[in-house]
C-alpha cells in the first residue's frame, strides 16, 4: 500500500516564505532490477553534463543568483547601523554596509586562482581578525587591462585609508606595489607625463594631482580600492544582486566566480510545521498589501519586507527567523533591539 501521507512545512527567511507540501515517502526513484531493494537518487542528462562542462564566460548561473539574492537579504536584514566618524564631513553619522572595489596595482603575473586564494582570502581574513566582519559577499570580474578585480560587500564601515593599506600590503606580499612603483618611476623618469589613455576618466589636472600624491610617497600606496557610497540607494539587495550578477561575456575567470562568509551560504531557513498560531500569521502575512504572494500546486512562495515581520501581528514568523539568524551566527542578542530600531 502505497504511503501517501503527508504534512505542510515552511521554511522562514528573513524576506522570504516558502511553504511545500512534504510526504513521508522518500522522492528517490527506484531503480533496482526487481530483486533488490536498493533506491538512488535520479539524474537527468543536463545535471550530469554540468559536472563536465567548461565555462565559456563570466555568466552567473540561475541557482547562484537566487543564492547570491539570498545571501544579500541576509545581510542587508541582519547589519543594523552603526555610528561612526566621516572624516571628510567631520562630523558623526550612521553608517550600513560597505560595498568596495579592489584592483591590482601591477599587471597580473599570477593565475586567477592563486590571487584569489592567497592575496582576496588574506585579505578577508584580515578584515576578520582586526576589524570584526563577519559577512561578507564577493565576485570576481575582468578589467578591461586583464587583470581580475573584485566587488565586496561587508557588514561594516572601515576607514577608506585603512582598506586601502590592508590591501595594498595583501599585494605587495607578491610584489604588485614594488612593480607599480617601478612603472611610475620608468614612466615619469623626465618629470610629470599625461597619460593619453586615461583623459576620459581622469583629466590632466587629476593626474598631475596624482602625480604629486604618488611621487611624495615613493609610489608605494596606489588607489587600488574604491568605496561605492550605499546611502542614497533605496533597495540596496536589488541594486548589489544587479551588480554583482551581471555577465560578462568578453573573458573567463578561473574557479569561482563568487562566494561568501560560511554564515551566508547555503541559507536553507528555519523550518516549521503548520499549526494553528502559525497558521493563521501565514494568513495573516499573505493579505498583507506589501506582500507578493506567487502559488502553485505543490508549492506558495511569500515575498516581504523584512520590517514586515516584526510587526507584533507576525511574533511567531519573526521568533522562528530570529532562531535561524541565531543558529547560522548572523545576529547576536545585542544586535536584535539595534536591527529592530532600523525599523522602526
Amino acid at each position: 500500500m502505497e504511503d501517501n501521507a503527508g504534512y505542510y512545512e515552511a521554511a522562514i527567511h528573513p524576506e522570504q516564505i516558502n511553504i511545500y507540501y512534504c510526504t513521508t515517502r522518500s522522492r528517490l526513484k527506484y531503480i533496482g532490477n526487481g530483486n533488490d531493494n536498493s533506491y538512488m537518487y535520479s539524474a537527468n542528462d543536463k545535471s550530469l553534463s554540468n559536472l563536465t562542462k567548461t565555462r565559456t564566460a563570466n555568466i552567473i548561473s540561475r541557482k547562484s543568483k537566487r543564492k547570491i539574492d539570498r545571501a544579500v537579504s541576509y545581510i542587508t536584514c541582519t547589519t543594523p547601523t552603526k555610528p561612526y566618524y566621516n572624516h571628510k564631513r567631520k562630523e558623526v553619522v550612521k553608517s550600513y554596509l560597505s560595498f568596495i572595489t579592489l584592483t591590482l596595482s601591477s599587471k597580473q603575473i599570477h593565475t586567477d586562482t592563486f590571487i584569489k586564494r592567497n592575496i582576496l582570502n588574506y585579505f578577508l581574513t584580515i578584515l576578520r581578525r582586526n576589524y570584526n566582519v563577519s559577512k561578507y559577499i564577493w565576485r570576481a570580474e575582468r578589467q578591461t587591462n586583464q587583470n581580475i578585480h573584485f566587488h565586496i560587500l561587508i557588514d561594516r564601515y572601515i576607514y577608506w585609508a585603512n582598506l586601502r593599506a590592508e590591501w595594498n600590503r595583501c599585494q605587495e606580499l607578491y610584489g604588485y606595489i614594488t612593480r607599480y612603483g617601478n612603472e611610475q618611476k620608468e614612466y615619469h623618469k623626465d618629470g610629470f607625463k599625461v597619460r593619453k589613455e586615461l583623459l576620459k576618466q581622469w583629466d590632466v589636472k587629476q593626474q598631475y594631482k596624482a602625480y604629486l600624491k604618488g611621487s611624495s610617497n615613493n609610489w608605494n600606496n596606489p588607489n587600488s580600492t574604491d568605496i561605492h557610497s550605499l546611502r542614497s540607494i533605496k533597495d540596496v539587495r536589488s541594486y548589489i544582486c544587479k551588480y554583482v550578477t551581471k555577465p560578462d561575456e568578453e573573458s573567463i575567470i578561473k574557479g569561482q566566480l563568487w562566494n561568501a562568509s560560511e554564515n551566508l551560504r547555503e541559507l536553507k531557513g528555519e523550518r516549521e510545521f503548520f499549526n494553528g498560531h502559525l497558521n493563521e500569521e501565514f494568513g495573516e502575512l499573505m493579505k498583507h498589501p506589501t506582500t507578493r504572494v506567487f502559488q502553485s500546486d505543490y508549492f506558495t512562495v511569500l515575498n516581504f519586507k523584512f520590517g514586515t515581520i516584526t510587526d507584533k501581528r507576525f511574533s511567531g514568523i519573526f521568533a522562528s527567523c530570529l532562531t535561524y539568524l541565531r543558529k547560522r551566527n548572523l545576529i547576536c542578542d545585542n544586535s536584535v533591539p539595534l536591527i529592530l530600531s532600523d525599523y522602526g
